[in-house]
């Protein structure tokens, strides 16, 4: 399997990190993009041959239709309009063994790209010395074990927060948010591969995710909410965060932490077919500040912030504060990383 990233006039960035089709002895691309479905042909050097588009949008993983969609189409793009960039091989798209091949995954979903979020990308990929996997709605389709069928309709920033999860529960290996590290995360990947006490190396936890508007409920450990809320304070400066870490794959934290995801999920379910998310950081309530894009918080929207991440992992990290370390390198993105 062949994976390219594409730059060009209509096209740029690393969440265009795009699997190959076999066509006629060549490679044949298909580009999820807003508006278009683009397609690029190139010879398997990854030169360029044709670029064409269609104005609709349709399912990546049905790759008989892409070919007869490029076939049928008459729109050509100008010649030279993309290069090809970052080739990568892969014997399985994901690799078995994430954690033992040192990866680390991104994830990249809605509009919000900026030169400055490539940069981010770019430097993690240089410092960190592992091999990146970015994924996005290009290669989504690629993952085989099945996927939530309210991941459609959520925000974009909690299709993260689900993706991260599914993909330490399938795969292991590390996640990484869109920003710079400050040095190599090879000796993290080693001190949680050496010991085999531990499931999990991170960063330090940024704070914790407090309950929000769901301020009655109640948790697994029977303790109120106000008992919750001191408890993780308390617990704070022992956690890892929800933004970078490493973990193996199905453990017992792992297997916790998504079975409560889609049980949320499935709580949810209805409401998102009715309401699903229009904004790519959209959220029940509101946060974080400034405001998601539509800046309505009166949104019909179910979840708030961080009900399907931050409210799941932190509590479970009480149980489990002998299995889990800190090892991930300081974040140099000095908090410009948008």
């Amino acid at each position: 399997m062949l994976i390219v990233t594409f730059y060009g006039k209509y096209v740029s960035y690393p969440k265009y990190s795009i699997p190959s089709i076999d066509y006629a002895n060549n490679l044949l691309f298909a580009i999820y993009d807003d508006k278009y479905m683009k397609f690029v042909l190139t010879n398997k050097k990854g030169e360029f041959i044709q670029a064409k588009y269609i104005e609709k949008k349709i399912n990546m993983n049905n790759i008989d239709l892409i070919k007869e969609l490029y076939e049928n189409s008459n729109n050509i793009i100008e010649k030279n309009k993309y290069n090809v960039k970052d080739i990568e091989y892969y014997d399985n798209f994901i690799p078995e063994k994430c954690l033992e091949d040192n990866i680390i995954f991104t994830i990249w979903y809605g509009k919000s790209f900026t030169p400055n979020r490539n940069l981010q990308y770019l430097t993690l990929k240089k410092v960190s010395k592992c091999r990146i996997i970015n994924i996005n709605e290009n290669n989504i389709n690629l993952l085989k074990y099945p996927i939530h069928k309210g991941f459609q309709y959520l925000s974009s920033i909690h299709k993260s927060d689900y993706l991260r999860c599914y993909l330490m529960y399938y795969y292991g290996g590390g996640y990484s948010d869109l920003k710079k590290t400050s040095s190599s995360w090879i000796p993290a990947f080693n001190k949680l591969k050496n010991n085999d006490k531990l499931w999990a190396v991170g960063y330090n936890c940024d704070g914790v995710a407090l309950p929000g508007n769901l301020q009655k409920e109640k948790y697994d450990y029977n303790e109120t909410t106000q008992k919750y809320v001191e408890i993780l304070n308390k617990n704070k400066n022992n956690f890892i965060g929800v933004g970078f870490f490493i973990f193996k794959k199905n453990s017992e934290i792992v297997i916790k932490w998504f079975n409560e995801l889609n049980k949320r999920l499935d709580n949810f379910y209805q409401e998102l077919k009715k309401y699903p998310a229009k904004f790519d950081r959209e959220s029940k309530n509101g946060t974080p500040k400034p405001s998601w894009e539509g800046g309505n918080f009166n949104t019909k929207y179910p979840i708030c912030w961080n009900r399907i991440l931050g409210q799941i992992l932190y509590p479970l990290q009480l149980y489990y504060l002998d299995k889990i370390t800190k090892g991930i390198p300081e974040r140099s993105d000095n908090g410009k990383y948008k």
